[in-house]
């Protein structure tokens, strides 16, 4: 059979329709984009064999999955394991996958260390992430463990303890009508939530200028001990203070300025 004609199509001047003529008059056969059109060097005139359109057919399915995927990383850098997801949600035909890998990774375009580094400096830097959070969320991304463990390299113990702080002093300004050992105990839970050892969480919030306002103490204390006083309205003398000294230590307010707000309450023995 014999190339007939190739004519540009009308919505896309970047594939090409492909007609040919196997004695009866020129008739369409497939469609291909401009790379594979050069690189195959299709030319009107040319002879083709069956083996020669299923080959342009072949690499057609590639380039098109791979201009597919080019269009994906134009928004961010992607994960090996997103990129093949993305080729699978799209239908690939599962032989072409490894294809399209390999040449995005003979690119460049496929780089888990450079992605992994990239989004460690992003999210600790623009979200106050620690280690362990990143490592996690990298996890899901499909990275190898042995390529977290070395990009997590560039986030230093220094750094670590600085960015902690800075999400440590924004957090502390929270709740301020809580009791301190209360705010203290819940922001160190939240610096772990975020991605920070135990043991640098408790020495970040124990370094933090806490300024104790005892106005706000007294405030607090008030406002708990007077809710537990009405709803142990039922009891009284010893049983109702220890039943609301019980509460207001759950509360974490000191044992001192419980007792000291008792007696200022005059509950009868």
């Amino acid at each position: 059979m014999k190339i007939a004609k190739i004519t540009t199509q009308k919505k896309r001047k970047d594939r090409f329709n492909v007609y040919i003529d196997r004695g009866k008059g020129e008739e369409y056969a497939f469609s291909v984009s401009e790379d594979v059109l050069v690189s195959e060097s299709i030319l009107k005139g040319m002879e083709l064999t069956e083996e020669a359109v299923e080959r342009i057919q072949e690499k057609e399915a590639v380039n098109k999955g791979y201009q597919s995927v080019l269009n994906y990383l134009s928004y961010r850098m992607r994960t090996e394991k997103e990129i093949i997801d993305y080729l699978h949600k799209k239908e690939v035909p599962e032989e072409n996958v490894p294809r399209i890998a390999d040449k995005l990774k003979q690119q460049g375009l496929i780089d888990d260390q450079s992605f992994s580094e990239s989004y460690i400096r992003t999210k600790k830097n623009e979200q106050l992430k620690g280690p362990m959070l990143l490592k996690q969320e990298l996890e899901r991304k499909g990275v190898d463990q042995h390529i977290i463990e070395q990009a997590l390299t560039i986030y230093s113990q220094e750094e670590q303890f600085d960015k902690a702080t800075q999400l440590a002093n924004k957090k502390s300004q929270a709740r301020k009508n809580e009791p301190l050992k209360s705010r203290q105990q819940k922001l160190i839970q939240h610096l772990i939530q975020r991605g920070f050892s135990q043991h640098m969480s408790v020495e970040v919030v124990r370094d933090l200028d806490w300024e104790h306002d005892d106005q706000l103490e007294w405030q607090a204390i008030e406002k708990y001990g007077l809710k537990a006083l009405r709803k142990y309205r039922q009891f009284t003398g010893w049983e109702l203070e220890q039943k609301v000294k019980q509460t207001l230590v759950q509360r974490g307010f000191s044992f001192d300025l419980i007792q000291q707000w008792l007696d200022e309450q005059e509950i009868e023995k």
